[in-house]
């Protein structure tokens, strides 16, 4: 009987520790990072993060390994002109998806320790509130070539 009891209370505690292991589902998609200008110490990242789990996923740091710093920005009209604000609060509710777009939300890579290149990889970190980490590479992208090429073509 002692048998059984302890096989059922391990049971339980791995149960539970299998739900806050997969409280936070995040899925992370589509991440770049676009070239700077050689003499900039910041770049901008994009990408989409979407909460595959059935609760709120609170994100609470973003990491990258090229800078010193790495935030959320938001991009908000205020009386006609275009702001950047820093998001405090990152909450994806379940089933839903945070776009980080040109143009709009970004990644905001902050006192860069080297010169980016086309092609350079950058790892991101993201951390919840739930002490989970997911990594993810994203590519530098040079978009002026992107620019460029498009005129050369009219």
């Amino acid at each position: 009987m002692k048998f059984i009891f302890k096989s059922v209370s391990l049971l339980f505690a791995f149960l539970s520790l299998a739900s806050v292991g997969f409280a936070s589902g995040l899925e992370i998609e589509s991440a770049w990072v676009r070239m700077p200008p050689p003499v900039s110490d910041t770049a901008a990242g994009y990408m989409v993060i979407k909460n595959t789990s059935e609760q709120k996923t609170f994100v609470e740091s973003i990491s990258s390994s090229v800078s010193e710093s790495t935030e959320f920005h938001s991009m908000v009209i205020h009386e006609g002109m275009m702001h950047m604000n820093k998001m405090e609060n990152v909450v994806i509710k379940p089933g839903e998806s945070l776009v980080f777009d040109v143009g709009g939300n970004h990644l905001m890579l902050i006192d860069l320790k080297k010169v980016l290149r086309a092609g350079d990889k950058v790892t991101f970190t993201i951390k919840t509130r739930d002490n989970i980490a997911y990594e993810m590479d994203a590519e530098v992208r040079d978009m002026r070539k992107k620019s460029e090429s498009m005129h050369h073509h009219h």
